[in-house]
């Protein structure tokens, strides 16, 4: 296993991380992680991907513990642990229709589980809505073994309230899609209002564009004129960017977040990359 990403800023002391944050994400295509300062400095990001074969659920913890006990930032203490989970069992439900006796129902009809798992919940309030999701069991064991104090997080939950703050802005609709290996998130703003939110797992770049034009479609959106937002790993020179550039006329990749502090060794990153790791201030 090998680290495609490594910024480690010349200000960051392992002498201090008792008053740094951690971040981590973790899927079946790799594991990131980011320090930060309550200066709101970006001081370390490093992010290993796994195999190309496909890493499976049982797999996964498995690989958590795997980088654990590989890198050894990981194993300091830190002043507030978040864990987000990437998968796509999840649900949105309005605040005015949850039940938080009851959260596991809301589930139940929308996402299949064929593995022993734990239902969590993250509140989006600025959305006035609840993101469900299910943890699975050993997962989450291995996480709290590692990570004591972790609060546990969906991927899509950063993300959304990252996005929520830039269509604010704008009130035209706007379609977001942050790209992982083999897995697309995929979003529809108007000005604050979330209208639309997927994942999907996709083998090739006609399967991708199939879900990006769908929505574009089902919402009767013009691709000549509604533009795309981009983030995750994707690259203007790729296969994957000229086909959709077929098919959007205006694409656009995603700034990075404004509310840290960027060094100079992660300014040298593609700015879009890592957006939902860089998101992840938002959720409490």
């Amino acid at each position: 296993m090998g680290v495609d990403t490594t910024v480690i800023e010349d200000n960051f002391s392992k002498k201090y991380t008792a008053n740094y944050d951690l971040s981590i994400l973790a899927g079946m295509d790799r594991f990131s992680f980011l320090i930060t300062d309550r200066q709101s400095n970006v001081l370390v990001l490093k992010s290993y991907p796994f195999p190309e074969q496909k890493v499976k659920v049982n797999d996964l913890p498995a690989k958590v513990r795997e980088v654990h006990m590989k890198d050894e930032l990981l194993k300091l203490p830190f002043n507030k642990i978040k864990f987000a989970v990437v998968n796509a069992d999840n649900t949105f439900v309005p605040d005015r229709l949850y039940d938080a006796t009851q959260p596991n129902i809301f589930l139940e009809n929308m996402v299949e589980s064929t593995v022993e798992s734990n239902i969590h919940v993250d509140d989006l309030n600025s959305l006035e809505a609840k993101n469900i999701f299910r943890v699975e069991q050993t997962l989450e064991e291995s996480i709290l073994s590692l990570f004591p104090n972790a609060n546990i997080h969906h991927i899509l939950s950063p993300l959304i309230l990252g996005l929520k703050n830039i269509a604010s802005h704008h009130p035209e609709r706007k379609v977001y899609v942050h790209v992982r290996n083999k897995m697309a998130h995929l979003f529809l703003f108007q000005e604050e209002s979330m209208l639309f939110a997927n994942t999907f797992e996709f083998e090739s770049d006609k399967d991708f564009i199939y879900y990006v034009m769908l929505v574009y479609d089902q919402f009767k959106l013009k691709p000549e004129s509604v533009p795309l937002y981009y983030s995750g790993f994707i690259l203007e020179d790729s296969q994957l960017y000229h086909q959709l550039y077929r098919y959007i006329r205006f694409l656009n990749h995603l700034q990075r977040p404004v509310f840290y502090n960027y060094g100079r060794k992660i300014n040298t990153l593609n700015e879009h990359f890592f957006y939902d790791l860089l998101s992840f201030k938002l959720c409490e």
